[in-house]
């Protein structure tokens, strides 16, 4: 059985941090999702970016305390030069009045739960992960990783904190950008579901969030949730059955 294993190296960066993590089986396709309900998780997605609009417009925008502690984050590791955490795009997106666009349903409610609940959401295919999928600091650097929307090998650099299987990174920089290989596209029927927060003054506004990923995967795409559990400090490995 597959297993997200938070290494070490990782908690002794982020001692309070929290990675909320399922898997959804048995989803629909896209062209299976009833076009009623594809326009209603569209509705979803665009009311989440208005909202935040609304919320942060009148802020300067690095002193978003959503954004500030990502960047805050970031600065620990080594990472490509302007790479930023996948949560801060999203959201300043929304401000400027250029929200992320409908794609397909799957990536539409991984979005609307990121924007909505200023947390950066992730979705990667399950059956592309080879052996456990590991959360920690590349300490020699050079995994393999092609990038989406790249054909290009662009290996990880010693230091970075990423996602990583037994075949190279599956997300470079923690959670700035997937590894072609693992995206989920308009075929997916088995994805990872996970939600990362490093403020523990907002535990349970991570539970609502990822209750409400998990739901809106059940109720839009028929996924059947399984292996719903947080990792912590003192929890981290979680089973990635199915």
């Amino acid at each position: 059985m597959k297993r997200l294993v938070v290494e070490d190296s990782f908690w002794e960066l982020y001692p309070t941090a929290q990675i909320a993590f399922a898997v959804g089986c048995d989803m629909k396709t896209a062209s299976e999702v009833s076009p009623e309900d594809a326009a209603e998780i569209a509705a979803l997605l665009e009311e989440a970016s208005a909202l935040a609009k609304n919320r942060y417009q009148d802020e300067i925008f690095a002193t978003i305390p959503e954004i500030a502690i990502w960047r805050q984050a970031f600065s620990k590791f080594k990472r490509k030069k302007g790479v930023r955490s996948t949560v801060e795009n999203l959201i300043k997106r929304a401000i400027k009045g250029n929200p992320v666009p409908s794609i397909e349903p799957l990536v539409d409610i991984s979005n609307t739960i990121g924007i909505k609940y200023a947390m950066p959401v992730g979705a990667e295919v399950i059956d592309a992960i080879e052996g456990d999928l590991h959360l920690g600091v590349d300490l020699e650097g050079g995994k393999e990783y092609i990038g989406i929307g790249s054909d290009k090998n662009d290996p990880t650099l010693p230091g970075e904190v990423c996602y990583w299987d037994d075949c190279g990174a599956i997300s470079r920089c923690w959670n700035w950008r997937d590894a072609q290989r693992i995206m989920v596209g308009s075929e997916t029927r088995a994805s990872t579901l996970s939600i990362e927060n490093l403020d523990p003054t907002r535990a349970k506004e991570l539970e609502a969030a990822f209750q409400e990923f998990c739901y809106l995967a059940e109720r839009y795409l028929d996924a059947k949730i399984v292996s719903c559990d947080i990792a912590t400090k003192d929890h981290p490995v979680i089973p990635l059955g199915r």
